[in-house]
């Protein structure tokens, strides 16, 4: 878990950050919710599979707070089945 600094928080690369906020990055960001306040978040790439673009979950953190309720599981299901929250 190189990512991981001593607190457990994500140790994110700045330049990469930037680019993902400001578009300069191809992949889509999310921030992961709970308790009124931020819970982790998931990052989806395009990647090339057997010849076909297709989206690759290519982050996901989960604050120490949330860890093992969880919540990754359900934010992959989310994304596998795009099924909205209220559903699961």
């Amino acid at each position: 878990m190189e990512n991981i600094d001593s607190r457990g928080r994500y140790n994110i690369d700045e330049g990469r950050l930037s680019d993902v906020i400001s578009g300069n990055e191809e992949c889509d960001a999310y921030i992961i919710l709970a308790e009124g306040g931020d819970a982790g978040f998931v990052t989806i790439e395009q990647a090339e599979i057997v010849g076909m673009e297709m989206p690759e979950l290519s982050n996901i953190f989960i604050l120490p707070k949330y860890r093992s309720q969880g919540m990754a599981s359900k934010i992959v299901r989310v994304l596998c089945l795009r099924k909205p929250v209220s559903d699961m």
